[in-house]
């Protein structure tokens, strides 16, 4: 459970918090975005487990993963994005669990009293980002203009960086204790 918890808090931190605007732009314009934000993917999961040099074969299927998951998204969006959002996390997740499944001698870096919170507090970026996602989609059907889905895509922007920094500041002082 531990070790799920360590690769889905990789996942959290990588997809959400660092996947800036530019890195989402440079995605859709070229594959060295996907690589770029796959990357990244790579490099979080490496600081949270012992031994990421050993165990780079898991970081590499890890991150090309990561990559082909996104490729098809980008390959094959819909109107409606809420969708393409919850298939993608469903796939980025069963790749989690089916690595975390496969590889329990994957040793973890942080104490639980530190990794199940940040987990948590991990997971309200990517609730953010899917309420955002929702009030987009909503605002196609309104012309955009709403005021009311203004103030929710501004609210949700501002939630999800909070979060975001608070779980890199929770996962950076764990590290640290270790």
């Amino acid at each position: 459970m531990q070790l799920f918890a360590t690769l889905l808090l990789g996942h959290l931190i990588a997809d959400f918090p660092l996947q800036t605007d530019w890195v989402v732009q440079l995605k859709k314009r070229h594959f060295t975005g996907l690589a770029l934000h796959a990357g990244i993917h790579v490099g979080v999961t490496a600081l949270l487990i012992r031994d990421p040099f050993y165990h780079w074969p898991i970081l590499v299927i890890l991150g090309l993963a990561h990559f082909a998951t996104d490729w098809l998204k980008l390959r094959f969006t819909t109107h409606s994005q809420a969708p393409g959002f919850l298939i993608d996390q469903a796939a980025h997740l069963g790749v989690i669990l089916l690595i975390a499944k496969r590889t329990p001698e994957l040793a973890v870096v942080l104490p639980s009293w530190v990794l199940y919170p940040a987990v948590l507090v991990g997971m309200a970026p990517a609730i953010a980002m899917f309420l955002l996602i929702l009030a987009n989609d909503l605002g196609q059907g309104m012309g955009n203009g709403s005021g009311r889905i203004q103030q929710v895509r501004r609210r949700t922007r501002r939630l999800y960086h909070l979060a975001g920094l608070l779980v890199l500041t929770i996962v950076t002082i764990g590290r640290l204790m270790t």
